[in-house]
C-alpha cells in the first residue's frame, strides 16, 4: 500500500477557468442564492464535481485508495495515516463548497448583506426615535435639547443623567398601594418559607409584604425600604415595580352567635354551639 503525503493544510489550487467553470456549472442547476442555500445541503452532485474537476491527482488518488478502509477498525498505523489525509480531504471539500458557492453567488450575498445591514440600522433608528420620544414625554421638549447640547451628555447617557438628576419634586416619596391578600390560619402561623430579602429573616406570614413579583419580605422592613426609595419602590431583588404590594391577612371568619357578637374568630370557631344562659 503506497502512502501519499498531503500537507496538513491540504492547499488545492485552482485556476480562474476552474472557477468560472464552476460559477457556470452551479449558476445553471441553481438560478439565485436562496434555491442554492436550500438544496446545496444535501446535494451531493457538488462534492462529486469538485473531486472530478478541481481536486489534484494526488488527492483523487488518495480518496480512492482509502475508499477500502472508511468505516475500518485498526491500530496499524498506516491504515490509520491513510483515513486520516482522506477526513482532512473531505474537510476540504466542505470547505470548497462553501466558498465557491459564495464566489457563484457573490453580487446576490452582497446585496443580501446590504439590506440586513440597512434592516438594522432601520432597527436602530426606530429605537432611538422611541426612545427620544419617552423621554421627551417625561421630561419636556426644551429641556432634551438643552440636554442634548451640553457637552459630554448624549444619547447613551442621557438617561442615566436624567435619573440622577431628577430634580426632587419628581423623586418624592412614594405613596406605596397597599391591598389585602386573605390567608389562612394555618398560614397565618407559618413563617416564610425564604428570608426577608430585606432583613434576611423570617416573619410570620400575618406580617408579610408580597410583591407583584412574588418576592417576600416582612412589613417593617418593607415600609423602612419604601421611606428611603425616591420616585417608584422596587424590589430589592429584582427590580420589579413595588408601588403596589400584597398585605397579606388572616382571614376572619365571623360569628353568627349571638353571645359573641360581631367579633371575629379564627376557624370554625365562631360557629360553636354555648350553653344557653340561665334565666334569672
Amino acid at each position: 500500500m503506497s502512502i501519499i503525503v498531503i500537507d496538513s493544510k491540504v492547499s488545492v489550487p485552482m485556476t480562474n477557468e476552474q472557477k468560472e467553470s464552476y460559477k457556470e456549472w452551479l449558476r445553471e442547476k441553481y438560478s439565485d442564492y436562496e434555491s442554492y442555500k436550500r438544496s446545496s445541503r444535501d446535494d451531493h452532485s457538488i462534492e462529486t464535481y469538485i473531486r472530478t474537476n478541481i481536486l489534484t491527482d494526488d488527492m483523487k488518488t488518495m480518496l480512492m485508495e482509502s475508499e477500502p478502509y472508511m468505516n475500518v477498525r485498526s491500530e496499524d498505523i498506516g491504515v490509520k495515516r491513510i483515513q486520516l489525509y482522506r477526513q482532512r480531504i473531505m474537510n476540504k471539500i466542505k470547505y470548497m463548497k462553501t466558498k465557491l458557492g459564495e464566489y457563484a453567488y457573490k453580487e446576490e450575498i452582497l446585496e443580501i448583506r446590504r439590506q440586513e445591514r440597512e434592516r438594522a440600522r432601520v432597527d436602530t433608528e426606530n429605537r432611538r426615535i422611541n426612545f427620544q420620544r419617552i423621554l421627551m414625554n417625561e421630561i419636556g421638549e426644551e429641556r432634551y435639547r438643552v440636554l442634548m447640547n451640553t457637552p459630554g451628555i448624549n444619547e447613551n447617557n442621557i438617561f442615566e443623567y436624567v435619573r440622577i438628576q431628577r430634580p426632587a419634586q419628581e423623586t418624592g416619596p412614594v405613596n406605596v398601594k397597599y391591598t389585602k391578600k386573605e390567608i389562612n390560619e394555618k398560614e397565618a402561623m407559618e413563617g416564610m418559607k425564604d428570608d426577608c430579602c430585606i432583613c434576611m429573616e423570617k416573619h410570620s406570614m400575618n406580617t408579610v409584604i408580597e410583591g407583584k413579583c412574588g418576592h417576600q419580605m416582612g412589613k417593617c422592613c418593607f415600609q423602612e425600604w419604601a421611606n428611603k426609595s425616591k420616585g417608584h419602590v422596587y424590589c430589592p431583588l429584582c427590580r420589579g415595580n413595588c408601588d403596589t404590594v400584597w398585605e397579606l391577612k388572616e382571614q376572619v371568619m365571623w360569628s353568627t352567635n349571638p353571645l359573641r357578637g360581631n367579633r371575629g374568630n379564627r376557624g370554625n370557631r365562631g360557629n360553636q354551639r354555648f350553653p344557653q344562659t340561665p334565666s334569672l
